[in-house]
């Protein structure tokens, strides 16, 4: 899995991230809101443009003082698709976004205690990816990354579960042992934080730095008399949109 780790890798992504939250901003605009030259803003938004990932929408009107008119950018839609998959005991959800965030597909399945005895975390992942894999087949969009949340303590940067109660009390390398059925991108993290991302994304308010959310399961399916694994909460906690 690629990490960013170079200054021009770190500028594409925040440059993708702001043209992504603010839809028909312009190439300046997007300087001053970085603090990047500008200079360095037309060289990433002219590579970005080349290869397809963004588009020009619309020209503005130019200023009191005259000069070009401004371009507005926004994510081209459907440049490519990403994968969301959910696993817990009981049911898993699989999907398709585009880079809008719009859902192109979505797929829930029931697992019982028997078809998770046997299938384990892998075989449930390996499922739900088949259903997305096909999907953006049949679509014909390429699916460029994949995110799973799971409940449990995730170390995200390692791909590892270091505990989860309902699906495991050890610590299992998740990543490491699904990446042999795709090639593709796999993102791994905790559910209610996934959910937290969801709201911080699809928010579109950078004015908003505070926020919390709770997300809370009961195991129905799963039931055990006075047992601590019936019911899940979690909280995704963001404090000055962080």
């Amino acid at each position: 899995m690629k990490s960013i780790n170079s200054l021009s890798d770190i500028n594409v992504s925040r440059i993708l991230r702001l043209i992504w939250q603010k839809k028909g901003i312009s190439r300046v605009e997007i300087a001053n809101a970085l603090n990047l030259d500008k200079s360095t803003v037309t060289k990433i938004v002219s590579s970005l443009n080349e290869i397809g990932i963004i588009s020009e929408i619309a020209e503005g009107t130019t200023g009191p003082q005259g000069g070009r008119k401004p371009i507005f950018l926004e994510i081209a839609a459907d440049f490519a698709c990403v994968g969301g998959i959910e696993i817990n005991p009981e049911r898993f959800v699989c999907c398709l976004l585009d880079l809008h965030g719009r859902v192109l597909f979505q797929h829930q399945e029931i697992i019982s205690p028997e078809s998770y005895s046997e299938l384990k975390i892998e075989g449930i992942f390996q499922k739900a990816y088949k259903h997305i894999a096909f999907e953006a087949i049949k679509l014909g969009v390429a699916m460029i990354g994949i995110g799973v949340g799971l409940p449990g303590l995730v170390d995200s940067e390692r791909g590892m579960i270091q505990c989860s109660v309902p699906l495991m009390e050890e610590v299992y390398p998740f990543i490491n042992n699904v990446t042999k059925y795709t090639d593709v991108s796999i993102s791994l993290e905790n559910d209610a934080r996934c959910c937290c991302y969801g709201e911080l994304m699809n928010r579109f308010d950078t004015h908003v730095k505070n926020s919390v959310f709770v997300l809370t399961e009961y195991r129905v399916l799963q039931p055990k008399i006075k047992s601590k694994k019936n019911l899940s909460i979690g909280l995704g906690i963001v404090m000055d949109g962080k």
